[in-house]
């Protein structure tokens, strides 16, 4: 999202988490997505998740009965300004059916 400029649960070329597990041979699997960006102390992965928690829907996928999850964080705003101490946080759930 920061090299490509956009922050969304739906990526360039209109692909969606469950496109792109398909892609990738994960096939049947019930999964969520928890996206984030702050910068400064915001940008902390502490931070991050305390805000993660205080929303529901992103509660509410973190407590979710899943069983696999990948976590990834880039430096940068995913807005494409030079935003000093920035990062931005993806994090995927899955369970097989």
């Amino acid at each position: 999202m920061v090299a490509g400029r956009f922050f969304s649960h739906t990526g360039p070329g209109a692909s969606t988490l469950h496109g792109r597990l398909r892609a990738a041979g994960y096939d049947g699997v019930a999964a969520g997505e928890t996206l984030a960006w702050g910068e400064g102390r915001l940008a902390a992965p502490g931070a991050i998740v305390r805000s993660w928690m205080r929303s529901g829907p992103h509660r509410r996928v973190l407590l979710g009965r899943y069983r696999h999850v990948g976590v990834g964080v880039a430096l940068g705003s995913p807005f494409g300004r030079a935003m000093s101490g920035s990062a931005t946080y993806a994090a995927d759930f899955g369970v097989a059916r």
